[in-house]
């Protein structure tokens, strides 16, 4: 029986989702032996420049290889996760919702509206990743000639009702759980596994509504799109387990290296090492946006099928 050769398009995702495997292995592996409290590196921005800035760098040359259209879609798409980001980004900083520590790593020292230049790239970088996974999905399911799954208008409009009702729970629980206590002092501690605690100011749940809000929104957002584009859910669903194996690594990374350090006064109170529970709605949303976006971008310029 003759061996078939894969796909390029498989090749390229195996080869990309290993080097990047690779890459971060290497940066946390040599930022952990290189930058110490004696010795401290821009550990933040060496990483932002070798696991991040190749990934957007990717998307862009894939998207211009597929079209303008794809190309003006993704490159919408990353626009508006800069101007949303940066929005977050001075809330968040100026409201204390985060801190970025300095006792293992430095920052470059460069800070816009009093953010560290870091942290505009941070989110831009991560998500654009997003949509270059989902770029080379398509390829994969075009490839193997793949139908779309079939998934219920029903289905789906039970799911964003779920998810609201949840929303509504979540937001109830915070708001009757309310301290507004005096303001506490600073209070930093460190784990017996080296990851940082930050607790300051009164007790107000901003970060976990921010983060609840911002699910919602864009699940909403991504119901529309899959209503009205030609959106593949198949490749989505995909998506959805890599970006969030990897967002997860990434802030395991940056929280015990304190580029970024939560406040917990700020959040529900219930930890994954260092990373606030709620979280994990978010790196969801880093999977509907960018694609939302994008193909709605498409459908309005005249374009259907997959990309």
């Amino acid at each position: 029986m003759s061996r078939t050769t894969p796909q390029p398009s498989h090749t390229a995702l195996l080869v990309g989702l290993l080097l990047w495997g690779a890459l971060f292995t290497m940066s946390a592996v040599v930022v952990e032996i290189l930058s110490t409290p004696s010795r401290r590196l821009p550990a933040y921005m060496i990483f932002e420049v070798v696991c991040l800035l190749p990934g957007t760098v990717w998307l862009y040359v894939v998207a211009y290889r597929k079209g303008w259209v794809t190309t003006v879609g993704a490159l919408l798409q990353g626009a508006v996760v800069a101007a949303v980001s940066y929005v977050v980004q001075v809330a968040a900083t100026n409201g204390k919702y985060w801190d970025y520590f300095q006792d293992k790593d430095i920052l470059v020292g460069v800070r816009i509206s009093g953010v560290p230049l870091e942290e505009f790239f941070f989110y831009p970088l991560t998500i654009n990743i997003s949509l270059l996974l989902y770029l080379l999905l398509c390829d994969v399911i075009k490839a193997r000639r793949l139908s779309d799954l079939r998934v219920s208008r029903r289905a789906l409009r039970w799911t964003l009702g779920v998810l609201a009702l949840v929303f509504a729970i979540l937001a109830a629980y915070v708001f009757t759980l309310r301290d507004m206590t005096q303001a506490v002092p600073e209070v930093r501690t460190w784990e017996g596994i080296g990851i940082p605690r930050y607790m300051q100011g009164t007790r107000s749940y901003g970060w976990c509504l921010i983060c609840l809000v911002s699910l919602v929104a864009n699940a909403i957002l991504f119901y529309i799109a899959e209503l009205t584009t030609a959106l593949m859910l198949r490749a989505v669903l995909l998506q959805a387990g890599f970006v969030f194996l990897i967002f997860f690594m990434i802030e395991l990374l940056g929280t015990g290296r304190g580029w970024w350090v939560y406040n917990s006064q700020v959040t529900s109170g219930f930890w994954i090492a260092g990373i606030p529970l709620e979280n994990l709605g978010v790196y969801f949303t880093g999977v509907m946006l960018p694609v939302a976006i994008f193909e709605s971008t498409r459908t309005l310029l005249g374009e259907s099928g997959l990309p």
